[in-house]
């Protein structure tokens, strides 16, 4: 939750943790589309959006870690 920032962007997706934040000014929909799940569970967000199977490929490039069960 700490990683909440542009600066220092960090989401949850399917219980795996990804640090974009290098990847936020890469995003074809803008920042703040990233920004507003930074340091959250980003998991209904993401799929509610409907990405491609290649953005979802793409986005295990970012993957830093999973979360402890």
């Amino acid at each position: 939750a700490i990683h909440n920032s542009k600066e220092d962007c960090w989401f949850v997706y399917k219980n795996a943790v990804y640090d974009v934040t290098k990847f936020i000014s890469l995003h074809p929909a803008g920042p703040s589309s990233i920004i507003d799940y930074a340091g959250l569970d980003s998991t209904l967000a993401f799929d509610q959006v409907g990405h491609s199977i290649s953005a979802q490929n793409w986005l295990f490039k970012y993957k830093i870690g999973n979360i402890a069960k």
